[in-house]
């Protein structure tokens, strides 16, 4: 009986590690200038229906946080990158595609400004207003022709999209090609 108590103690002393770790993090992005924000879990269907996806795309996420675009994605057979700065994300990304047993996904501790996403068939990254118009030069001076790019809630200003769904007024998803 000492030991069972003894590993539930050990267990929910872990526990409370990992959300006071989870919850430091947080705190940490929150004065970020790009802050961790998830996409809606309702929304992330529509993203999943716009990009037009086959089997065996190559897909990036810019500023992957949680995974859960990528898992998402690799879900339907995409060969999956994302590019996150928090190691903390990184480690948690890749241990939910471990447990999920994908082979094709994968999150990278790397600066998304400096990642080779020449070769991408799809572009995703859900990010700041400021963040969503520092990349559009690049996207179209770096990507193939024929790439789609889609962000979520903020349109890259100056671009028509391809194809655009409004969700609530307020969130919207929208599919550029390059």
């Amino acid at each position: 009986m000492e030991i069972l108590y003894t590993s539930l103690s050990i267990f929910v002393i872990l526990i409370t590690f990992l959300y006071f770790f989870y919850f430091l993090v947080y705190i940490r992005n929150a004065f970020r200038k790009l802050p961790f924000v998830p996409i809606k879990k309702a929304d992330m269907k529509r993203v999943t229906e716009i990009a037009g996806a086959r089997e065996g795309d190559i897909l990036y996420d810019l500023g992957s946080g949680d995974g859960r675009m990528l898992i998402e994605f690799a879900k339907k057979g995409l060969r999956c990158t994302g590019f996150e700065l928090s190691a903390f994300y990184v480690a948690l990304t890749n241990l939910k595609v471990r447990i999920r047993g994908l082979k094709n996904c994968r999150a990278e501790k790397k600066d998304m400004f400096e990642a080779d996403i020449s070769d991408a068939d799809i572009v995703y990254f859900y990010l700041t207003q400021d963040f969503t118009m520092m990349f559009e030069e690049r996207l179209y001076k770096t990507l193939k022709k024929g790439t789609k790019v889609i962000t979520y809630v903020f349109p890259i200003d100056g671009l028509t999209p391809k194809k655009m769904i409004d969700i609530d007024g307020k969130r919207k998803v929208f599919l550029y090609e390059v």
